[in-house]
């Protein structure tokens, strides 16, 4: 539990935020690995977002194009800018990325962006508490009840929706509940409500009060009976630890290792333990398990931020460039949130996560058609607005890199060097600007794993 290697510490500080800087990782390579963990658990103060004012967004939405669905879609495309642009700048860095790993989990996309910034705040809030508190907030939060049409499940009409999703990507996964679980889990949500305000009720006449069976307890079940059966469940913790093992370890899932976390997270659903105990695990360290996952593409865009202390003046290329690599955050594909993984690259996307780095630092046009034909109703079709609108801080990069050999530079970047490999395939021309070498490295496909 001594001091780490380099590689040890950027592999942490890859998996549990979003890089890490030449001055703070001989700072904090002089610790210990129990140090550095407490350090990122470390909880501080999450600053809430709030949502722009419709009067704010009307000023640039075209007088012939100015109705409510628009004002609430900007809204919506600020609420992502702001909270992208503060995942950037946090010092919270494990609780912005545990915040994006539940907003996968939890996925949601409505239209009601006062719901979307209350779930996201709610999210943000619990990331590294207990996931209890987190599953009951999110299942009475009124973003995932209009998402999942909870209100609309009564008695007499029953609406499996909500019960379908918290079963089935939530806590248990498939495989571990029946058809018929689903309709007693459906009856026993009935009368959830919330009213104009967002605020969450029961409606006592709408409820089913019938006698109900699941998981071997039959009774007068209600929702929070029904989630304290499922918490203790051997199987949710399983499920929840997988998909944290494949976002956090190794994409490819040693089962064995998931379930001495799932028994760590069963105690008492505490996610600070559950990760402390994987940041501090030798297995997680192993060779095999660095610097090979995939960056998901806001993993991509906020590592080059921070580590060049890039700042945004518009939300507008930022947008273009999360929807050009297939994650826009409220914007899920669907209820299972983004697939992850290998499925992050394919034709299309690979060309502009490996041209990114150069559009990002040189404050260059993403050049982009939107595949599914709806960009006017994203952005505004304006030629003129698709530049990154970003402005890098060169003189940091440089002070931090100042006494860093140039060969040395790729595996502060990297977490493999290629220039330490024998008869690589790279070939770095010596005259090369500090910056024009600096975006070789980025470019290279090693960039794209952490």
């Amino acid at each position: 539990m001594g001091r780490m290697t380099h590689q040890q510490v950027k592999h942490l500080y890859w998996r549990a935020g979003f890089g890490i800087t030449n001055k703070e990782l001989k700072r904090v390579a002089k610790r210990g690995r129990a140090h550095l963990v407490r350090r990122l658990l470390k909880p501080g103060e999450v600053a809430q977002l709030q949502l722009r004012s419709e009067e704010f967004v009307k000023d640039e939405i075209p007088p012939e194009k100015l109705n409510p669905s628009r004002i609430r879609q900007r809204q919506k495309q600020y609420l992502n800018f702001d909270w992208l642009t503060e995942i950037i700048s946090s010092d919270n860095v494990l609780t912005e990325k545990m915040a994006l790993f539940w907003h996968g989990h939890f996925a949601c996309n409505i239209g009601n962006t006062y719901y979307q910034q209350d779930l996201v705040n709610t999210i943000r809030n619990n990331a590294l508490g207990n996931f209890d508190t987190l599953l009951r907030a999110i299942s009475k939060s009124p973003a995932m009840m209009q998402f999942l049409n909870t209100g609309q499940n009564q008695k007499e009409h029953p609406n499996e929706n909500f019960a379908r999703e918290l079963l089935e990507l939530f806590t248990l996964g498939i495989g571990n509940y029946t058809e018929e679980d689903i309709k007693e889990v459906a009856k026993a949500f009935t009368g959830w409500k919330t009213n104009r305000d967002g605020d969450f009720f029961i409606n006592k006449k709408q409820h089913d009060n019938s006698q109900k069976t699941f998981k071997g307890v039959t009774g007068n079940l209600d929702g929070d009976g029904i989630i304290d059966i499922i918490l203790e469940q051997r199987e949710t913790s399983i499920f929840i630890c997988r998909k944290i093992f494949k976002s956090f370890v190794n994409e490819q899932v040693d089962d064995r290792l998931v379930g001495l976390m799932a028994d760590v997270f069963r105690r008492d659903y505490n996610i600070s333990e559950l990760m402390e105990f994987v940041f501090m695990s030798d297995w997680f360290y192993s060779n095999h398990n660095i610097g090979c996952n995939i960056k998901s593409p806001i993993e991509l865009i906020v590592g080059l931020s921070r580590s060049f202390k890039v700042q945004y003046t518009s939300k507008d290329g930022l947008l273009r460039a999360q929807k050009a690599l297939n994650q826009t955050l409220f914007y899920p594909p669907n209820v299972a949130g983004w697939p992850g993984g290998k499925a992050w690259i394919d034709n299309s996307t690979l060309a502009y996560r490996l041209r990114l780095p150069s559009l990002i630092l040189n404050n260059g046009s993403l050049d982009w058609e939107d595949p599914d034909g709806d960009e006017d109703t994203f952005l505004e079709s304006d030629p003129s607005r698709s530049n990154l609108f970003s402005s890098t801080d060169w003189d940091f990069f440089k002070k931090d890199v100042k006494k860093l050999p140039r060969t040395e530079i790729p595996g502060l970047l990297l977490q493999s060097n290629p220039l330490a490999i024998e008869n690589n395939a790279y070939a770095f021309n010596e005259t090369d600007s500090l910056e024009e070498f600096t975006l070789a490295i980025l470019c290279l496909p090693e960039y794209q794993t952490c």
